[in-house]
Parts: structure tokens; C-alpha cells; sequence
């Protein structure tokens, strides 16, 4: 029997160092690239990016961490410290490159910016996000970046109000809204990791495990080197254009969010801007963009453009006097830097029309 034990984890040991092994030299190939990496590879090129193109390769690296998880927002940006991706264990992306001094503090002196992964800043460094453009552009403040991936009106409103129990108010605040809210266009409310979470309470335990299994699986190269290798291709999922009686659910929940955080705003003597950003579907789109046709991948996100023309025909949304309407806001430069997120050049245009909104005097 010991030698049995013996031998299974001898065996045990040979096969995951051999499994470790091929995994390297799979990731150094560059086959069984992920999604991500196919995607980071097709978009970042120097056309897009000019002579420093192959910094964003690295960006897009660095971005692609897990999620944690974050009480009543169910998640928030993992920890990153890279070159040009940085963030704090609070979920804050930085504003300087390679630095990780970015912690909420409250008080008079912050500006703090919600939204989903523009707001972030994917595809772009650390200074070239909305919020990095704002900090450089009001000395005196400190512009925090609470951007999350698939964060949208609810959970922006969520973790703003939560943030207020935990801090003294900012000077003010700034929600950049639109695009996720119709893409994750479930009434009642969902978000991302909803489902995810949801396993850890409903699945038993060995279900759980498996789960778990699967989710870590998924991202080793070398699994996934087998599984193109072998596996029938699947045909993509038809994307669902929602019925406008859905998408105007959607309006009514961004108009009530808006009104929730301007209340407590107001009430707390903060500024708010409530940004309708621009997206591709809407407004100049990528009639701009040097982002190629082929590699554009628009999925949920083409409820935006529908849900964008409901606004503009009859949504109450636009007479709010806390809104920034940038639909059609654009550039004769490059606005894009893949299907969704923003160019540089672009992000620093709109930080300057946001700021135009405030009053930091």
C-alpha cells in the first residue's frame, strides 16, 4: 500500500510537471492562443496605435486578470501590477503607468469616475484612460478610476452609494453610461458573474469543484491546442436584437439610476455628470476608425444602437440637466482602438467635454 502511495504520487507529480512543461512551450509558440489573445493580436497594429503598437500587446495582457469577488457588487478588477496596467487591491486602475499609488481617500480634492471597461481603459495604458486625461488636466484633484469591466447603471449606482458610507464625499462625480447598460439588457438586473455566483449557493459540491476545474482548465493554452485540434467547430450563437418594449425597459432603469445617484449627489453637495457615451452603432461609429472591418465582433452590443434611437425619439433621459449627451460626439482622428473600447486621442476628447461640465474653481 505505501508503495502504491508512492508510485501514484510519483506518477502524479511526473505528469503535472510534464503538463507544465508542454504549457510553456505552447504559451512561447504562441499556439492555443485564447480568444483574448487572438483578439488583442488582430486589433493592436500600427495603424491603429502608431510606432509604440507593440506596447498594447502588453496591455492587453495585463488586463486580462480575473475578476474578484466585492460584497453587494458581486465582483471588481483583480489585483494588477504590469507595466502599463495597474490596479489597486480596492479594484482602482491607476493614472500613471507602472504605479499602483491610487487609493481612495474621500474628501474635496477626488473626482470619481464609474463605468464599465471604456471607463477602464481597455486596450489603452494606464495615462491614456478618461479618467487619467481628466487627473492630468485639474491640478488640485485627484481623479480616481472606478472603471470595471461590464459594470453598468446599477452596479455604478451600487458601489457609488456604498462608497459614501465608507468616505467623505468627493468634489464630484462622474458616471459614463450607455453602452453595457443595453448590453446587459435583463430586467430585472444581472450582471456578468451573476451566474457564477449564483453556482457557488446552488450547486452541490462536487459540482462546485467541477466547476472550478472547468473555469481553470479554460485557461491553459495547451487544453486548448487539444480541444480546437479535435473538437467539432462550433457554430457562433445569432446574436438577439431585443424587442424595443425590452430596450425601453432599459431606458427606464438608466433614467432611475440617474436619478438615484443625482439625489444623493445633491443631498451630499457633490457635482455629477451623467455621461450618455458614445457607441459604435450610433453617431460617427468607426466611419473614422482604422479598426478592420473583418475583426469587429459587436455581439449584445448592437442593442446599444437601437436602444440609442429610442432614447433620441422619446426618452425622458435627455431633459435630465445632469446629462452629458455625447451620442454623436466623434472625431475626424481615430476614436477606436478595437470594436467597443476607445483610442487614446478619443478618451482625451471626451475627458475634456466632461470636465467642460464641471465647475472646479
Amino acid at each position: 500500500m505505501r508503495l502504491l502511495k508512492s508510485d501514484t504520487v510519483k506518477v502524479l507529480a511526473v505528469t503535472l510537471a510534464l503538463f507544465g512543461i508542454l504549457e510553456a512551450l505552447v504559451r512561447v509558440t504562441g499556439l492555443g492562443a485564447t480568444p483574448a489573445d487572438v483578439a488583442a493580436g488582430q486589433f493592436t497594429t500600427e495603424d491603429v496605435h502608431g510606432e509604440d503598437w507593440r506596447d498594447y500587446l502588453i496591455v492587453g495582457r495585463e488586463q486580462s486578470t480575473s475578476a474578484v469577488y466585492r460584497p453587494f457588487v458581486e465582483y471588481t478588477s483583480g489585483p494588477v501590477d504590469g507595466q502599463f496596467v495597474n490596479v489597486t487591491d480596492q479594484g482602482l486602475r491607476c493614472n500613471v503607468n507602472g504605479s499602483t499609488d491610487c487609493a481612495v481617500r474621500g474628501g474635496r480634492d477626488e473626482i470619481w469616475v464609474f463605468g464599465g471597461s471604456t471607463t477602464f481603459g481597455y486596450g489603452v495604458k494606464n495615462d491614456e484612460t478618461i479618467p487619467a486625461y481628466m487627473d492630468q488636466m485639474t491640478p488640485g484633484y485627484r481623479v480616481l478610476n472606478f472603471g470595471v469591466a461590464s459594470y453598468y447603471s446599477t452596479i455604478e449606482r451600487i458601489l457609488f452609494l456604498n462608497l459614501l458610507t465608507q468616505y467623505d464625499p468627493p468634489a464630484a462625480v462622474v458616471f459614463i453610461d450607455g453602452l453595457n447598460d443595453f448590453y446587459y439588457n435583463e430586467v430585472p438586473d444581472v450582471s456578468g458573474f451573476s451566474d457564477e455566483l449564483a453556482n457557488t449557493f446552488e450547486l452541490p459540491d462536487s459540482a462546485r469543484t467541477l466547476s472550478r476545474l472547468t473555469a481553470a482548465l479554460r485557461q491553459s493554452r495547451l487544453i486548448t491546442l487539444v480541444l480546437n485540434a479535435f473538437a467539432p467547430e462550433v457554430e457562433r450563437a445569432s446574436v438577439l436584437l431585443r424587442d424595443d418594449a425590452a430596450l425601453a425597459r432599459v431606458i427606464t432603469r438608466l433614467e432611475a439610476n440617474m436619478a438615484v445617484r443625482s439625489a444623493a449627489a445633491e443631498r451630499l453637495g457633490i457635482q455629477i455628470v451623467n455621461v450618455l457615451q458614445p457607441v459604435p452603432l450610433y453617431g460617427p461609429g468607426h466611419s473614422t476608425s482604422l479598426v478592420k472591418a473583418d475583426v469587429l465582433n459587436l455581439g449584445e452590443h448592437v442593442n446599444s444602437g437601437r436602444g440609442y434611437e429610442l432614447i433620441h425619439e422619446n426618452a425622458d433621459l435627455l431633459a435630465d440637466p445632469t446629462l452629458l449627451n455625447l451620442a454623436e460626439f466623434g472625431s475626424e482622428g481615430q476614436m477606436y482602438v478595437d470594436t467597443v473600447h476607445y483610442h487614446p486621442d478619443f478618451n482625451n476628447m471626451i475627458a475634456e467635454r466632461i470636465l467642460s461640465r464641471l465647475d472646479l474653481s
